[in-house]
């Protein structure tokens, strides 16, 4: 098995997996898993915004990969996010009857969640406005439920964090400012910018279908304090932030710096984890470890690169995130031995790039 880019695709290869995308409740592409790929296939695929794909190679049989939650269940949940939020952005009145579907799915998300024993490997965002917020926020909220996970939090409060975290970043529809343009944002978009904390607040303040309305609107308004007291908007510090918030915060940010802007490139998953959060005061020690302890930084079934130039294969993860278990290729593409990087006695291999 291996996970590839979608425009690394090549005709004859085999889905590993099942491809899904729906569009207004309505499935518009579905690949089922052993499907072979012909050009039209990958041109599908590359147009529905796939960012990976898993595909068999029986030279990696011994890949493991689990996702946090089945893809049918995320496209649901991205569809029927997609379409709460374009009755917000019309500003369409809502009532419960929209939230009946939407809250069944996080019931199921929650119980695949109860049994995934793994960490998360959350995808990239699109750029899109619409489709940037509702990408991020799932992704937002995968990476939130990983950390919520381990530190312990039971069903119910695993519930408000998945609610809260999908909508976190609800006011961002409301801000008018391109987050597309291609110069960097200056001193009034990125004031701007700030307000959709308080825009979130007010929105979800009204939204308290199921009990959600109350943690959600927190979360909107908090998720950009920081530990130190540098975030916005009030400055809070430490204890005065509750976890939820901090755990969404911390997510949030990360999946905003590997994500593409039209003004900068995405950052890679080990620089943005040891520059900008290892490094950082904005985040307790407490978060930090359950974060660690939570992400994939270099997911299985993906091509790295190692510091001695050989490429490799991520076969499975260990305690150290930066330290997998890979299994290596010659300059033939031939297969080489499976090396445990976190407990190679020598620790002469490390990874230094990855290819998705």
């Amino acid at each position: 098995m291996r996970l590839l880019k979608s425009d690394k695709l090549k005709k004859g290869m085999v889905l590993a997996e099942d491809v899904i995308r729906m569009n207004n409740n309505a499935i518009i592409i579905k690949y089922d898993k052993g499907t072979v790929l012909n050009k039209e296939k990958i041109e599908h695929i590359k147009k529905f915004f796939f960012d990976f794909v898993l595909i068999e190679d029986d030279n990696f049989k011994e890949v493991e990969y689990k996702p946090i939650i089945s893809i049918e269940i995320r496209e649901k949940i991205r569809t029927y996010f997609g379409d709460i939020i374009k009755l917000i952005s019309k500003k369409k009145e809502l009532s419960r009857d929209n939230f009946t579907i939407f809250y069944k799915l996080i019931d199921d998300l929650i119980y695949e969640l109860n049994y995934f024993t793994g960490k998360v490997f959350p995808i990239v965002a699109l750029s899109k406005k619409n489709d940037y917020i509702i990408e991020h926020s799932i992704n937002t909220m995968i990476l939130s439920l990983g950390m919520g996970k381990k530190l312990k939090f039971n069903s119910e409060n695993l519930k408000k964090l998945a609610f809260a975290t999908l909508f976190h970043d609800i006011g961002m529809l409301f801000v008018d400012v391109d987050i597309n343009a291609p110069n960097r944002l200056n001193m009034v978009d990125r004031n701007e910018i700030k307000k959709h904390t308080e825009i979130g607040f007010e929105l979800l303040s009204g939204m308290n279908f199921y009990g959600i309305g109350t943690m959600a609107s927190y979360v909107a308004l908090r998720h950009h304090e920081r530990y130190d007291g540098t975030g916005y908007p009030d400055g809070l510090k430490k204890d005065e932030i509750k976890p939820i918030a901090q755990i969404c915060g911390l997510a949030d940010f990360y999946m905003a710096l590997i994500s593409d802007r039209a003004y900068r490139p995405a950052l890679s998953r080990t620089e943005a984890i040891r520059k900008y959060i290892l490094e950082s005061q904005a985040f307790s020690i407490h978060m930090k470890e359950a974060f660690l302890r939570s992400v994939v930084i270099y997911p299985n079934g993906s091509e790295v690169t190692l510091n001695t130039q050989e490429k490799a294969i991520v076969i499975r993860q260990t305690e150290d995130p930066f330290m997998p278990v890979v299994k290596i290729l010659n300059r033939y593409g031939k297969m080489g031995a499976i090396i445990d990087l976190k407990n190679d006695p020598l620790q002469l291999r490390w990874i230094i790039e990855c290819d998705v």
